[in-house]
């Protein structure tokens, strides 16, 4: 597209300005971050903020739950090393005739307790990371709303010299 520029006098300074809305290549790069670019980080800080929360209650959840499966699994596991130690129980099921078909049950309990508590924390770890992934980002974006509000006032101040400068002439 075609690109038009004017040239403004601000405070006894020309500055060539870009009508067209396109960036020109022959303008200098304009300083810092834009007032839309600013807004954006006060948004996606909201945004972090609410999945850090939302984060926080599953892992909280499901902190309990791998504690409970934690508990299960050692449970079966004794089962198990009660069957296999010499005892009471297993001379029982051994004289009854089922301390293999015992032993297989309690051996596929405790196989399926441990898989379903290493799945659980697996899911709990990937949380805290995904949780200290947004807080790492959230620290980057400290200061946006300070920074958002100063651009904001920088910009009208600003305008409002352009506005003063425009009535003198």
């Amino acid at each position: 597209g075609r690109q038009s520029r004017q040239i403004r006098r601000l405070g006894g300074r020309a500055q060539a300005v870009n009508t067209s809305g396109d960036r020109d290549a022959g303008l200098p790069a304009p300083q810092g971050p834009t007032l839309r670019e600013l807004a954006a980080r006060v948004q996606r800080k909201k945004k972090l903020l609410a999945m850090i929360q939302d984060l926080s209650h599953q892992a909280d959840g499901l902190s309990r739950r791998v504690e409970a499966l934690d508990q299960i699994r050692l449970k079966e596991q004794a089962d198990v090393d009660q069957l296999e130690r010499a005892g009471l129980s297993r001379l029982f099921y051994q004289f009854a005739g089922t301390l293999e078909e015992k032993l297989d049950r309690e051996s596929a309990q405790a196989l399926a307790a441990a898989l379903e508590y290493q799945t659980a924390a697996a899911q709990l770890q990937a949380l805290e990371e995904d949780a200290a992934r947004c807080q790492r980002e959230l620290a980057e974006l400290f200061h946006c709303e300070t920074d958002y509000q100063r651009a904001l006032e920088a910009r009208a101040r600003t305008l409002k010299g352009q506005g003063s400068a425009d009535a003198e002439a």
